[in-house]
């Protein structure tokens, strides 16, 4: 029996040798059907895994934390008569109230808080630096999140007033190596805050990206002695902890009786609170007051279809090419099942060799990865490292990629080249069409995808040069946006503005709350016709004097706010053309005169300006408010960026004015700037990006299909050579045989171009569905591709054939 063994063992490693042996000399026989494939494979493996390294790092965002599939996130919306705010922050007792009413479904709970501000005024000793990732946090934080500790107690580093957690980059940047715990920063130039404890920065899968983290008890001194009790202001981001992930059906269902008992009575009908997973955040929400912009599923969905494409296209050149060759080989496969080889034997052998030559496809594409990865990471704004791909989460995955690629592309051709009638082989008969219809219906398939993916990229192309071209309705060439919240600039505004008007290269000044259209915020009115009681919230932009002048916005009635008025900040108000129609009042000169009361004043409506999207394009432009504060300490309160209107050509001139001005009222401060056309640009950062990797990636799968292309007219060249030389000796012109061999493939490209427009229709008008305003459709692109895709052909073909077509007939035939 250990004979028989031995022996078994012995015969199937010389089967197992032989195969390998036979597959490397057909290898090295047929080396442009193995280039080719090779070639093709190589490709589409590296975009394929890239694209998977970047989908993988998409979907791990938060799940570093250990328990994250236990935590959530409250959300809180709000529908005011079809007006609606879609927050994901809620209002500060909000979270100890939730955590008392159910402590058998949640284990914990923590806030976030900035005010919503883009960033704090950090000074230690001589050096400042504006902070952008100041955060406000519960001493629970790390209770629910996981910090990693570097130095400091975890159990109470956050346990007392005027402490703070610094991260290790952000520590080297104001101590450099010396130790910062116990050290003291200065917060906004007037609050001490000591350091108690140095974390690892933030992974780079999180939703939202911390340099500090403050005790929330710091704020409740600073207040007073008491956190906010009201449940309108909802600056603060609210997680909870729950027992166990299934507790969440749970907890959402007591959510309604929870609003009902805690919410104002104004309120409780309009408010619907909510619960998100944490790691939905970043793919699954794009809603109002998001800590960071968040990526987007539906495009990582289409990143994967692309990279199936690629590596689709990449298995029809090798499916097409083996049983094109297939005819080269047949007599080898005669011989085989005449010593005996079964169909099975015969079909193992050819999906070895398929297997061989995708393994080694796809360690070629890990070597092209290595290279090209890092160009990556700088294009996606991603820290990928290529380590990822032989980690055990990953390395199995790309084990599974090379045996369904190998097995997938083998398989038919496998069954096609073990089905050859030994005898008529062997006889020298052809026993299949070597331009079948499958074949056929591969190249149009390929050809199709490739026009698809070109046609839809040129289009996403043209969808971001219309958002950024977009007539937004307001002025947004030559503004410079100045941050100034909390500074000493906010205070002294009227000074400033007047002094900074009189410097060269200024066309105008003002100051609003938020950088307009990019986001905004919802306040309190009460229109006419409401009762006493019932507050309306509508989105609103908090402004100061010539906010309409500086950005050029039309007013359709009415007057714009009087500059230096002591009486519009409690008597005037300005609402826009979807405002009155969601009033319902009968026009815009009807509007005038209608009370419209903020929560202060007794305003009448004064003006009514043209509608502009104070947020993206993804969304249509609804009511809005410009609005004056009352207070005093309110309007230094919502100055946060003042926009300076430039003349035009002297953006240089104005920048040196804003920069001598801020020197004299915020002598040390780090002054800095952005142009509202480059915050504009920003909102559609994540859709440039989706249309350039598109575009690389349907180079890279009209490359794939035209390498392809060239195998296979490389093949009809030499199985058609004979028929050329005869021809050539009858009298054909190049130009006939040029037409011969090319003819056929030119129809089929024509073929695939009419597959390609509707499915390149469909899937256009599916991604303008992620925008309320699009460019219109340019059945020109849909042209250009096919023409693209037909002078490619033709170029391919026709040069092969050519080639073959110059060749002596006299050395072709002289066998025959």
């Amino acid at each position: 029996m250990k004979i028989n063994r031995c022996h078994i063992y012995s015969c199937t490693m010389s089967l197992l040798l032989n195969y390998l042996k036979s597959a490397l000399r057909n290898i090295a026989r047929l080396r442009v059907h193995a280039i080719v494939n090779i070639t093709g494979l190589t490709i589409g493996f590296a975009g394929f895994i890239i694209i998977m390294l970047y989908v993988s790092d998409e979907m791990a965002y938060d799940r570093y934390h250990v328990n994250s599939d236990d935590i959530v996130r409250v959300l809180s919306t709000s529908d005011f008569e079809g007006v609606a705010e879609r927050s994901v922050s809620c209002p500060a007792p909000l979270g100890p109230a939730i955590l008392l009413e159910y402590p058998h479904l949640i284990a914990g709970m923590t806030r976030i808080y900035n005010d919503w501000s883009t960033e704090y005024y950090i000074e230690y000793e001589n050096s400042g630096f504006r902070e952008k990732r100041f955060f406000f946090v519960d001493s629970t934080f790390n209770n629910v999140f996981d910090l990693k500790f570097i130095r400091g107690n975890p159990q109470d580093a956050l346990g007392k007033p005027f402490t703070t957690l610094i991260t290790s980059s952000a520590a080297e940047r104001y101590f450099g190596n010396e130790d910062p715990v116990g050290k003291t920063i200065k917060f906004e130039g007037r609050i001490n805050i000591t350091i108690t404890g140095v974390i690892a920065d933030t992974p780079p899968q999180s939703h939202f990206s911390y340099d500090f983290l403050a005790s929330m008890s710091t704020l409740r001194v600073l207040w007073g002695g008491k956190m906010p009790e009201t449940w309108v202001y909802n600056p603060f981001w609210t997680y909870l902890k729950l027992h166990d992930r299934n507790n969440a059906p749970q907890l959402a269902a007591q959510l309604p009786a929870f609003t009902k008992k805690y919410f104002y009575d104004a309120e409780k009908d309009h408010i619907t609170l909510g619960l998100q997973p944490l790691t939905d955040i970043h793919l699954r929400s794009d809603l109002d007051y998001e800590i960071e912009p968040n990526g987007k599923i539906s495009y990582v969905r289409i990143l994967v279809i692309v990279a199936a494409f690629i590596l689709i296209i990449a298995v029809i050149n090798y499916i097409n090419l083996s049983t094109a060759f297939a005819i080269r080989r047949s007599r080898e496969t005669a011989i085989r099942k005449v010593a005996g080889a079964s169909r099975q034997q015969l079909i193992f052998q050819h999906l070895g060799e398929s297997l061989l030559l995708t393994f080694i496809a796809l360690v070629l594409s890990l070597a092209v990865i290595e290279v090209i990865l890092p160009f990556f990471n700088r294009f996606a704004g991603k820290e990928i490292s290529s380590s990822v791909i032989y980690t055990a989460g990953f390395l199995p995955k790309v084990f599974l990629l090379w045996l369904c690629t190998g097995f997938l592309s083998g398989l038919y051709p496998a069954i096609f080249q073990s089905g050859f009638k030994t005898l008529q082989v062997l006889k020298g008969r052809s026993t299949r069409n070597s331009s079948g219809f499958a074949r056929k219906a591969l190249v149009v398939t390929q050809f199709t995808l490739s026009i698809t993916l070109i046609t839809s990229s040129m289009m996403a192309f043209d969808q971001i040069s219309y958002l950024r071209e977009a007539e937004l309705g307001f002025r947004k060439d030559n503004i410079i946006m100045v941050p100034v919240m909390r500074s000493p600039v906010a205070g002294k505004y009227e000074t400033f503005r007047d002094e900074l008007s009189s410097r060269p290269g200024i066309e105008g000044v003002t100051a609003v709350d938020y950088i307009i259209g990019t986001d905004h915020n919802n306040h309190e009115f009460r229109p006419e016709g409401y009762p006493q009681d019932k507050w309306q919230f509508y989105p609103a932009l908090v402004v100061r004097d010539d906010f309409c002048k500086v950005f050029d916005i039309e007013l359709v009635a009415g007057r714009d706010y009087i500059k230096g008025s002591k009486t519009d900040p409690m008597e005037a108000i300005l609402i826009n053309e979807a405002m009155v129609k969601h009033l319902g009042w009968k026009s815009n000169e009807d509007a005038l005169g209608k009370r419209f009361h903020s929560r202060v004043g007794n305003e009448k409506v004064t003006g009514v300006f043209r509608d502009f999207n104070a947020s993206s394009l993804h969304s249509k432009a609804g009511p809005l408010v410009l609005n004056l504060k009352e207070e005093p300490w309110e309007v230094a309160a919502f100055t946060n960026f003042i926009a300076v209107r430039a003349a035009k050509g002297q953006n240089r001139e104005a920048l040196e004015s804003i920069g001598k001005m801020w020197e004299l009222y915020a002598p040390g401060r780090p002054f800095s700037y952005t142009f509202l056309s480059n915050e504009l640009n920003k909102l559609y950062n994540e859709e440039e990006y989706l249309s350039q990797v598109t575009a690389v990636l349907a180079v890279l799968t009209i490359l794939i299909a035209a390498i392809g292309l060239f195998g296979l007219v490389s093949f009809m060249a030499t199985q058609k050579i004979n028929e050329i030389g005869i021809r050539k000796v009858l009298g054909a012109s190049t130009s006939d045989l040029v037409m011969l061999l090319t003819s056929g493939y030119i129809k089929l490209v024509g073929i695939s171009i009419m597959f390609a427009l509707p499915l390149s229709y469909f899937v256009i008008d599916r991604w303008f569905g992620h925008f309320a305003y699009h460019a219109d459709v340019k059945w020109g692109y849909f042209f250009l591709a096919g023409a693209l895709s037909l002078l490619l052909t033709a170029a391919i073909t026709g040069i092969k054939a050519w080639r073959s077509s110059e060749i002596n007939p006299a050395i072709t035939l002289k066998y025959e």
